[in-house]
């Protein structure tokens, strides 16, 4: 019991009361036979940086390559095969980093818009100098040796040769490493979103720009203007 309470109490610390119920609430309801969840999280934007913060001679062991056009490299990915081929659909970069000829890890880039593969929600971007970033992921046997830095370079460096200047992500407000990580980044919040799944049915509250909608639907998808004017 002792164990249980101290896990309780640090949730509480590192996600405050309303969100640690929350995320209580969500594992509850993942238990259940069907489509049952919460998710809660941050819309963010973050700044493209002008430049490497690597010094060269780390950026000289790293190379960035586009997976979406090696069917090989995309099924051995952690990612269902229906997701990657929506992805793919939706013209999505996937963009992977080598080190030394290593695979690190990947990322996706969707320019202009993305259709959330999760939940049905379509995220609208300013068009020519924005992407909105998804799945950045590092395979676990390389976290903790640089690998997170090499991979943002390596998004950063195909951001930049695309000429987009901004990206957005949206982030679990249960994550909160990546919530920090994305904070040294240059990261800032710009709204939230909800998303209530009970079987086909869904309830998603959107808060962008002090503006705060409510939808409901079984079938519909919700958009999002990310920049609204």
């Amino acid at each position: 019991m002792s164990g249980r309470f101290k896990a309780i109490t640090d949730a509480c610390r590192e996600l405050g009361v309303a969100d640690t119920l929350l995320y209580a609430t969500d594992r509850l309801l993942g238990k259940l036979p069907g489509r049952f969840r919460i998710h809660c999280h941050h819309l963010v934007v973050q700044p493209v940086p002008d430049a490497a913060a690597l010094p060269q001679r780390l950026l000289d062991q790293i190379a960035v390559e586009d997976l979406s056009t090696d069917p090989d490299a995309l099924n051995a990915l952690p990612v269902p095969k229906p997701v990657l081929e929506d992805r793919l659909r939706q013209g999505s970069t996937c963009v992977g980093v080598t080190r030394k000829g290593v695979l690190l890890g990947y990322g996706w880039l969707a320019l202009e818009a993305y259709e959330d593969d999760e939940f049905r929600v379509d995220y609208r971007l300013p068009a020519g100098i924005a992407a909105f970033d998804l799945d950045v992921f590092v395979f676990e046997q390389y976290r903790g040796l640089r690998s997170f830095a090499y991979l943002w370079e390596g998004l950063n460096r195909e951001l930049r040769r695309r000429a987009i200047t901004t990206t957005y992500s949206r982030i679990s407000r249960f994550n909160s490493a990546s919530i920090r990580s994305h904070t040294r980044m240059g990261a800032r919040l710009i709204g939230t979103l909800t998303v209530l799944q009970l079987g086909r049915l869904e309830y998603t509250v959107t808060r962008i720009d002090g503006r705060r909608r409510l939808t409901m639907s079984r079938r519909q998808r919700h958009s999002i203007d990310m920049a609204p004017a």
